[in-house]
C-alpha cells in the first residue's frame, strides 16, 4: 500500500506539469469572448490610474461602448491589471493570445491548490483524482481558457480557502508566511470579485470548525483574545490590500467596496436566456436553473463521485478530518444554496457561480477514493482493481469529447439533455462567442489579406465589440453593428454572424444562414457556431426602399430577384408576402407567408401574419389559433386582436370576437375598424341601438 501511494506521488507531480502545460497550449486555440475587449480595456486604464496617481480616472467610469452596464469599475481587475502588465514586458506578444495562456494558468491553479487541500486530509490517489475530474471537466476547462472574470475568482477562492484551513491548522504555531499567504490570497480573491467577503465569513467559520475534534484541548487555546485580535486584523489587513488596486474602491475605501457588493447583490440586468427551449429574461429563471445547468453540464464520472461521497458519508463521521471535508463541503454547496435562495440573477448557465467547482470536485474526488478503499479492502484482487477501472473507463468518456471538440470544450451537455445537438436548440450554447474565432481567421485569409488598403470593405456583425479585437491591423475593414433582423436593411459586403444573438426560431429552423452564399461555417457536430456571409444581392434593400415609398409592385419584383439568390430568407418571404397582400394577390400572399410559418412557426410576425392570410382565404379556425398564440404570448400587439376578432366573426364566436375587438379598440390606429366590426356584430343581433352607438365611435375615430 505504501508503495502504490509512493506511486501515486510522482504520478500526481508528472500529471501537474502535463496538466499545466497541455491548458497553456489549448489556450492558444480559442477565441476572444464576451467580456474580454471591456476586461482588456480596463486593466490598461487601471495601470493608467496608478502610474497618473489618479490623475487619469478613466477606469472609474469606462467608455460605453465598452461598458453599457456601467459596472466595469466595480470590479477590482487584479487579473486584467497584471495581463496589461505582462503584455507591456512582452509587447510582441498578441495580446488575447497573452490572456488566453494567463487565463489557462489560473485554471490550473484552481486544480492545482484543489489538490493540495485534499493533501491535507487524504493521499496522493485522491489529489490526482481531483486533478483529473476537473482538467477533465469540459465546461470548467472551456472558460479556463478565456474567461477573465469567473475562472480567476475561482481560482484565488479555492487558494484562499486552502490558506485558511492551513493556517488555523497551524494556529498558534502560525509564522509570518501563513499570515501573508492567508492575507494575500483573501485580498486577491476580493479584489477579483467583491463576493470575496464571503471568505471573512468562511476564516471564522474553520476557525470554529479547527478546535471541533479535540474541543476539550483546544477551547482555550483558540477562543481567546489573541485569536480574535488575529481575525480581526487579518480581515483588515485583506480588505485595504484588495482596496490598493481598486480605483472605484480607493476614491472612498470604507464605503465603495460595499457599493459593490449591494450592486451585484441586487444587479437588475436581464438578459434573454434559451432555458428548456424557450427563450427567457434572466430575472425569470426558474429556482432551479443553477442546480440543473451543474447537472446537465457535469460528466457522469463526476457526478457519480457525489453520489459516492454521499454514499460513504456516514461512515467517515468520527475520522479526524471529518468536520474539514464538511467545511470544504460547504464552501463548495452553500453559495449555489444560497442563490437558490435569493432567486439571484444568474445567466450563461453557472459560469457566474463557478466558484464552487474546486470545492465540489474535492467531494467528487473523496467519494471515488472512499470507494477505490473500500474494494481494496477486500481479499479478492479482481475487486481490489475494479474501481480504478471503472474511474479509468468513465474519464474517457469526457476526455474523449475534450480531445474531439477542442476549443469548443465549454458546449458539453451529457444525455440527461440529449447532449450538444438537443442543447443546441433548448440551452444557451457558445454564449461567450468563443467560436466567433475561424469565420474571423477565414474572412482575414480570404478576403482581408486580399482586399487593397485603398479598398473599403463593409462587414456587419452580430458581435461588433469583438470584430475590433480581431481586426485592428486592417482599417480598410468597416465594421457595423448589425442585428440579425436588419440585415436585409443596411449596406454590407460580408457579414460575420455568432449563433448568440441569432432569433431562437432561425436556429431551430437552420434558416439564419443562406445555403448559396455562406462563405464559411464553424461546426461543432454539425451545429453552427459562426459563419462568414457574401452578401447575395441589393434587391432585399431596394425592396424595403420601395415599400416605405409604398411602391408596391417595385418592391415585390425587387423581392422576387433577392429570392433567386436567397429562396429560404424568410424575413424576406414575409416582406414579399405581406406586399402581396396590400395588392390583393391572395395566392401569392398565402404562398410566400405559409412558407415563412412552415419554417418558423414559433415567429411571432410570421404566425399574424399567417394568420391574417388565412382569414382572406376564409380559413377562420387557422387564423384564430395563430392569433390567439400571437396574443397570448404579446398581449401589448393590438392589431393581432383585430384580425382575431374578425376570424372569431368568422367562425360565429360572436361573445370572443366583441372582447377581442374591443381590446382592438385601445390603438388609436385601428379602433375605427374594431367599432365598425363591433357594431355589424350587434346590428346582425338586432340591437341597432348599440350598433349605432359603436358606428358613431367608428366615425368620430375615423374623423380623428
Amino acid at each position: 500500500m505504501l508503495y502504490k501511494m509512493k506511486s501515486f506521488k510522482n504520478i500526481y507531480r508528472i500529471l501537474l506539469i502535463v496538466i499545466a502545460v497541455t491548458m497553456a497550449t489549448m489556450s492558444l486555440n480559442h477565441g476572444i469572448t464576451g467580456d474580454e475587449d471591456d476586461a482588456s480595456a480596463y486593466g490598461k486604464a487601471i495601470i493608467s490610474y496608478m502610474t497618473t496617481l489618479g490623475e487619469d480616472t478613466t477606469a472609474l467610469s469606462m467608455p460605453e461602448y465598452l461598458d453599457k452596464d456601467h459596472l466595469l469599475h466595480l470590479y477590482g481587475g487584479a487579473f486584467d491589471m497584471t495581463a496589461a502588465t505582462v503584455h507591456k514586458v512582452l509587447p510582441f506578444m498578441n495580446e488575447f493570445t497573452l490572456r488566453h495562456i494567463l487565463n489557462a494558468l489560473m485554471g490550473f491553479l484552481a486544480i492545482f491548490f484543489a489538490s493540495r487541500i485534499v493533501l491535507l486530509f487524504s493521499n496522493y490517489r485522491a489529489a490526482t483524482i481531483v486533478a483529473l475530474l476537473m482538467f477533465l471537466f469540459p465546461f470548467f476547462l472551456g472558460h479556463s481558457m478565456n474567461n477573465p472574470k469567473d475562472v480567476p475568482f475561482s481560482a484565488a477562492y479555492i487558494m484562499a480557502i486552502y490558506f485558511i484551513i492551513r493556517f488555523w491548522q497551524s494556529y498558534p504555531a502560525v509564522k509570518i508566511k501563513d499570515y501573508a499567504f492567508v492575507i494575500l490570497s483573501i485580498a486577491l480573491a476580493l479584489n477579483i470579485r467583491i463576493a470575496a467577503f464571503l471568505l471573512f465569513a468562511y476564516l471564522g467559520l474553520f476557525m470554529v470548525v479547527s478546535i471541533l475534534p479535540n474541543l476539550k484541548e483546544n477551547l482555550k487555546k483558540i477562543l481567546n483574545l489573541k485569536t480574535a485580535l488575529t481575525y480581526i486584523g487579518i480581515c483588515i489587513a485583506a480588505y485595504f490590500i484588495a482596496v490598493l488596486f481598486w480605483p472605484f474602491a480607493l476614491q472612498d475605501p470604507l464605503n465603495n467596496p460595499f457599493v459593490a457588493l449591494d450592486t451585484f447583490s441586487n444587479l437588475d440586468i436581464s438578459l434573454a436566456q434559451i432555458w428548456e427551449g424557450t427563450k427567457i429574461a434572466s430575472a425569470e429563471l426558474p429556482w432551479y436553473y443553477v442546480p440543473k445547468a451543474i447537472l446537465i453540464t457535469s460528466p457522469y464520472v463526476f457526478l457519480l463521485g457525489l453520489i459516492l461521497f454521499g454514499v460513504f458519508i456516514f461512515s467517515m463521521r468520527k475520522e479526524k478530518h471529518f468536520y474539514l471535508i464538511l467545511f470544504v463541503a460547504f464552501t463548495g454547496f452553500f453559495p449555489i444554496l444560497y442563490v437558490v435562495y435569493k432567486s439571484s440573477n444568474i445567466f450563461h448557465l453557472w459560469r457566474h457561480i463557478l466558484f464552487v467547482f474546486p470545492s465540489i470536485a474535492i467531494i467528487a474526488a473523496i467519494g471515488w477514493e472512499r470507494l477505490i478503499a473500500f474494494f481494496e479492502a477486500k481479499e479478492k484482487p479482481v475487486l481490489k482493481f475494479a474501481p480504478l477501472v471503472l474511474l479509468a473507463l468513465m474519464l474517457l468518456e469526457p476526455l474523449y469529447f475534450v480531445a474531439k471538440h477542442q476549443p469548443n470544450e465549454v458546449n458539453y451537455f451529457n444525455a440527461f439533455v440529449g447532449g450538444p445537438k438537443e442543447a443546441y436548440y433548448n440551452y444557451e450554447f457558445d454564449y461567450y462567442y468563443n467560436g466567433l474565432k475561424p469565420s474571423v481567421d477565414y474572412f482575414i485569409e480570404n478576403v482581408a489579406k486580399k482586399t487593397p488598403l485603398t479598398d473599403t470593405v463593409v462587414l456587419t456583425t452580430n458581435a461588433h465589440h469583438l470584430l475590433r479585437c480581431y481586426l485592428v491591423d486592417y482599417p480598410n475593414v468597416k465594421i457595423k453593428y448589425n442585428r440579425y433582423y436588419e440585415l436585409n436593411t443596411s449596406e454590407w459586403d460580408y457579414n460575420i454572424l455568432h449563433k448568440a444573438l441569432v432569433p431562437l426560431e432561425k436556429l431551430t429552423s437552420g434558416s439564419w444562414l443562406p445555403e448559396k452564399h455562406t462563405l464559411y461555417q464553424n461546426n461543432m457536430m454539425d451545429l453552427p457556431l459562426s459563419a462568414l456571409i457574401k452578401r447575395p444581392s441589393n434587391e432585399d434593400i431596394k425592396g424595403n426602399a420601395f415599400l416605405s415609398q409604398n411602391k408596391i409592385p417595385e418592391a415585390i419584383e425587387s423581392f422576387k430577384k433577392y429570392l433567386t439568390q436567397d429562396p429560404m430568407n424568410t424575413s424576406i418571404r414575409k416582406s414579399l408576402g405581406n406586399a402581396y397582400l396590400q395588392v390583393s394577390d391572395i395566392e401569392n400572399a398565402y404562398n410566400n407567408l405559409k412558407y415563412a410559418y412552415d419554417k418558423e412557426p414559433t415567429d411571432l410576425e410570421a404566425q399574424y401574419l399567417f394568420g391574417t392570410i388565412s382569414i382572406r382565404k376564409n380559413d377562420f379556425a387557422t387564423a384564430a389559433n395563430l392569433l390567439t398564440q400571437v396574443t397570448n404570448t404579446n398581449p401589448q400587439f393590438l392589431p393581432a386582436y383585430l384580425q382575431l376578432g374578425i376570424a372569431q366573426k368568422g367562425l360565429g364566436q360572436v361573445n370572443e370576437a366583441l372582447s377581442s375587438l374591443n381590446s382592438a379598440s385601445r390603438s388609436p390606429q385601428i379602433a375605427a375598424m374594431a367599432y365598425k366590426l363591433m357594431g355589424d356584430i350587434y346590428m346582425q343581433q338586432g340591437n341597432t341601438e348599440q350598433a349605432n352607438k359603436l358606428y358613431q365611435l367608428s366615425k368620430a375615430g375615423k374623423a380623428q
